[in-house]
């Protein structure tokens, strides 16, 4: 978005007050459209068949939590989930 700024040397102060403000709504802008589009791309899964298609489809997903104590479990998603996910693009054995 464009806009004219005109600049008084007599007149600093609400020079750079004005810039800081354009800074700061475009930020925000920024930040909005991002959680937006972060939000668009939530998905909740609670079964196995749905969890490397949600990823697939470039989402982020959220399971249930097993707790800390099953670290063995989350090694077993994350190579389970690669390797269904290098079958599903003809990709089996690759390396990392």
């Amino acid at each position: 978005e464009k806009f004219d700024l005109s600049f008084d040397s007599n007149d600093e102060s609400t020079f750079g007050e004005t810039i800081s403000k354009k800074l700061e709504d475009i930020q925000a802008g920024l930040f909005a459209k991002a959680k937006e589009v972060r939000d668009a791309h939530i998905v909740q899964v609670t079964e196995w068949k749905d969890f490397v298609p949600a990823l697939e489809g470039n989402n982020l997903v959220l399971t249930p939590w097993c707790g800390g104590e099953h670290q063995e479990w989350e090694e077993w998603v994350k190579e389970k989930s690669r390797e269904e996910s290098l079958a599903a693009n003809n990709m089996e054995g690759e390396s990392e």
